[in-house]
């Protein structure tokens, strides 16, 4: 009386059971897995895609206002700081060419660097605009001196009356008190 005759459902029901169990607690396992990975791919792509954002921006010409945010300290946050840099150095840019637009020859140019490609390029051509332009009303202060100086001597007049005009109009124009 050893063996006793049991169904096949009532053998198998632990079986089935222990089944169903390591399914379940399978899928439980698979669920907090893709939980996890989905928390740390948002941790670390989400900042990369705001920096690729950022630089794209900036590629064409474009300075996005909104900050970079990230507090971990890895690899991630020195990308951040280095396109911080980047855009504050583009910033700084805009406005030293727009001061140069505006006539103004004499702000510093601060170089990022010595080796800094742009900031010398941009020293280079305020230095050239501002000797361009001194160059330029020196031209004009003789242009319209000669103009001047013509409109005096225009006409038919006594020849001292001609000199003390000439001298005194001489004199005036470069300053020369006699």
């Amino acid at each position: 009386a050893l063996i006793a005759e049991i169904s096949q459902e009532e053998a198998f029901s632990t079986m089935n059971a222990l089944q169903t169990g390591i399914v379940l607690i399978s899928a439980i396992a698979l669920f907090i897995s893709l939980l996890l990975v989905n928390r740390f791919t948002h941790q670390f792509v989400n900042p990369l895609l705001d920096i690729r954002t950022h630089l794209n921006a900036l590629a064409k010409g474009k300075i996005v206002k909104r900050d970079l945010t990230y507090h971990a300290q890895d690899e991630i946050s020195d990308i951040i700081e280095s396109t911080r840099l980047l855009k504050s150095a583009i910033e700084g840019t805009i406005e030293q060419t727009k001061a140069i637009a505006a006539g103004n020859y004499e702000r510093p140019i601060v170089m990022l660097s010595g080796e800094d490609q742009l900031g010398i390029a941009l020293s280079d051509m305020t230095s050239t605009l501002r000797q361009a332009v001194a160059q330029t009303r020196r031209q004009d202060w003789l242009k319209s001196g000669q103009a001047q100086l013509n409109e005096i001597i225009r006409g038919d007049q006594e020849l001292v009356i001609l000199a003390r005009a000439t001298i005194n109009f001489l004199c005036n124009y470069v300053k020369a008190y006699v």
